[in-house]
């Protein structure tokens, strides 16, 4: 009796160890994918604002002065003092942040008085497009997704 408790000790140990050294992996994989997740659709969201201020700009309801000044990223600002490894280890996000540091850039050239606004206006629609094509593509996922790299192989 008394070397069945030793036994079940060890057992449950045992498996304790194992559960530990499989789950924590899956956990911090499923973990990192829903962080980036996150931060690609808040970063998606400022773009978004930035693409209507540019239309409300252009329609005259507000002047190009008060875009220049607005903070234009401010997610995009927030992750990459939070998780900046992570715009390096993920490919779309490693673009955007390339192009949204262009544009960071661009923007205190204007506020500065380093570019016209309308120089500006112009550098921004062409910093713009990768950054739409990076995050708001519908991009094919699961079954899509499969189906597309099997049959891109096929001659």
């Amino acid at each position: 009796m008394h070397d069945t408790e030793w036994l079940k000790i060890l057992a449950s140990a045992l498996l304790g160890m194992l559960a530990g050294f499989v789950a924590d992996p899956i956990r911090a994989a499923f973990a990192r994918n829903l962080e980036l997740y996150r931060m690609r659709r808040a970063i998606a969201l400022d773009l978004l604002n930035v693409i209507t201020c540019q239309a409300v700009v252009k329609h005259g309801v507000a002047t190009a002065y008060q875009f220049w000044q607005w903070e234009m990223f401010p997610s995009f600002t927030f992750y990459w003092q939070r998780n900046m490894e992570y715009f390096y280890s993920d490919i779309t996000l490693h673009t955007v942040r390339m192009h949204i540091q262009a544009v960071q850039l661009l923007q205190s050239s204007v506020q500065s008085g380093r570019k016209t606004v309308a120089d500006g206006e112009a550098k921004l629609d062409e910093l713009m497009k990768p950054l739409k094509k990076a995050l708001l593509e519908k991009k094919p996922r699961g079954w899509q997704m499969l189906k597309t790299r099997i049959f891109a192989k096929l001659p």
